[in-house]
C-alpha cells in the first residue's frame, strides 16, 4: 500500500497569489498542478521542522495569528483535519524558511530548468 504525503507547509506571497506547497517527504510543489519544483535534503527539511516545533503550542491555541502587518502568508499542517490547519501571517521565522528555499545546496534534485 502506497503511503500518502502530508503536505506540511504553505507559503503564499500575497501579492502575486504564488504558493510553495513543501510535503514531508521534501518535495516542494508550486501553485499549478504537479509543478514539481525541487527535493529538499533532510537536513534542510529537519531545520523547518524545528522551526515550526518552537511555535507549534502557541499557534496551535490562537488558529490565525498577525504578527506583522505584512508578511507572508504560512499555513502549517499541524492538525488531525483538514479544516484545522494553523494560518500566520509575517511569522518569524519566514526569512529563514524562505533562505531555505532558495539556497540550491538544500536541493536533493532540482526540476527547474
Amino acid at each position: 500500500m502506497k503511503r500518502k504525503n502530508k503536505w506540511l507547509m504553505q507559503i503564499i506571497i500575497p501579492t502575486t497569489n504564488y504558493k510553495f506547497t513543501i510535503y514531508d517527504n521534501g518535495l516542494v510543489y508550486g501553485t499549478n498542478y504537479n509543478e514539481k519544483l525541487f527535493i529538499l535534503n533532510e537536513e534542510a527539511l529537519n531545520q523547518i521542522k524545528k522551526f515550526i516545533k518552537r511555535d507549534i503550542y502557541m499557534l496551535k491555541t490562537l488558529s490565525y495569528v498577525k504578527m506583522k502587518r505584512h508578511g507572508l502568508i504560512i499555513k502549517l499542517n499541524y492538525a488531525n483535519r483538514n479544516r484545522n490547519n494553523i494560518k500566520v501571517v509575517g511569522w518569524a521565522y519566514e526569512k529563514e524558511i524562505l533562505s531555505i528555499l532558495t539556497t540550491s545546496s538544500n536541493y536533493k534534485k532540482c526540476f527547474i530548468n
